[in-house]
């Protein structure tokens, strides 16, 4: 897989657009986010999860929306939002390990490449002195596996503390305060030669720091509810607002492998998704950058298909078909790819993909950006033509 910098990749990837993903870590129940409720084989296959058409948001006389994605449901019929259903790729051996590590290096290959799909996108379409806020993690320690490069580093902004130097407890055979007099030096930028570029590391951190912290002190344009999520997205929003040079930012939002006790956690974590991309949307919208942001939420897989336990215990197993959720610009709102076939799945018991997820990031990387599909993915895969 060829990595490096290219002229044409740097001449046509658009620096006007930036990219946020939203990743539901745990693998969402895209059948009880998007329901199938004219499927009988649904009904059946989920008799304590299955969800009636008195209780969702209908978008057609086949499917409707979760309950708790009211704000969705609105946006949806105005045209702001998109649904790509059958997302996924051959053989899955539903492994969360090996799920994340496909979605995220964006290659089926084993082992997976230590570089993410974004990372490379940012090691082929970045100039060497793009900003160090180009390609951010939001409410995160460590580099997302999606973000990885080999030439560029993603900034890690987990809190405003999180970029400085710490002295770490004091081991045996050092004098006391050793560790902390060098930490000392480094935060001075000292003249010691050994000590200069780390001390300049520390310096341009320091300014990305300063830089972000004014970004945050400017406050949301919209009405943000309370959860991490929300305080994630409304980072991304100041970030974007402040122009730092913002290309693709990425957060994830926790908790989703459902194996029992399905319908009340479900329904909680979809609640905070669609208040929190609602504020997220409305703010975009605020600060002029919905049309040139676009926003895309992914999963690992989706879940099986028959539900396991019963009654308010009846939870899903690890599927294959991942739903995905695109809103922001370049949407093409509406649904794409096949309805659910519920009576066509694998020896599992899951659904059978439609659509390669690449082919889905070629959209992303090829048609948002304007950059060079073979380059980021290693092979021109075409393009899902979900995105407008």
């Amino acid at each position: 897989m060829a990595l490096g910098l290219g002229a044409q990749d740097a001449q046509t990837a658009r620096p006007d657009r930036r990219l946020v993903v939203l990743f539901l870590d745990g693998g969402n129940d895209g059948l009880n986010t998007l329901v199938p409720v004219a499927d009988d084989l649904y009904h059946r296959a989920r008799p304590a999860l299955a969800l009636k058409s008195n209780k969702i948001h209908s978008i057609d006389a086949a499917c409707g929306l979760h309950p708790a994605l009211a704000r969705m449901a609105v946006r949806y019929r105005a045209g702001g939002i998109g649904f790509v259903r059958g997302v996924g790729y051959p053989d899955p051996n539903l492994s969360h390990f090996r799920a994340k590590d496909i979605w995220a290096s964006g290659a089926t290959a084993s082992p997976s490449p230590a570089t993410g799909w974004l990372g490379r996108f940012a090691d082929h379409t970045l100039p060497p002195d793009a900003p160090a806020t180009a390609v951010v993690s939001l409410g995160q320690v460590t580099t997302p596996h999606a973000l990885r490069a080999e030439r560029h580093v993603a900034y890690a902004l987990a809190d405003r503390e999180g970029f400085r130097v710490r002295a770490a407890a004091e081991s045996r055979g050092n004098p006391p305060g050793s560790r902390q007099r060098v930490v000392d030096a480094i935060n001075r930028r000292a003249a010691d030669a050994r000590l200069r570029p780390v001390g300049e590391s520390v310096l341009a951190a320091d300014q990305s720091i300063a830089a972000i912290d004014r970004a945050l002190r400017t406050g949301p344009k919209a009405r943000y509810p309370e959860s991490r999520l929300a305080q994630d997205l409304e980072m991304a929003a100041r970030l974007i607002e402040a122009d730092l040079g913002a290309r693709c930012l990425f957060t994830a939002h926790h908790g989703y492998d459902t194996h029992a006790s399905q319908a009340d956690t479900h329904h909680h974590l979809l609640y905070i998704l669609d208040h929190a991309l609602d504020a997220f949307l409305e703010d975009l919208a605020k600060i002029n950058r919905h049309a040139s942001t676009l926003v895309l939420v992914l999963t690992e897989f989706g879940r099986r298909v028959a539900e396991n336990g019963n009654g308010a215990t009846a939870g899903t197993d690890h599927g294959s078909c991942a739903l995905l959720l695109t809103a922001g610009g370049g949407v093409k709102p509406g649904l794409h790819g096949p309805a659910p076939d519920l009576a066509d799945l694998d020896p599992n018991g899951n659904q059978r993909h439609a659509i390669d997820f690449r082919s889905v990031y070629a959209d992303v990387i090829g048609g948002w950006f304007g950059a060079d599909v073979a380059a980021v993915l290693g092979a021109p895969f075409a393009r899902a033509g979900v995105l407008g």
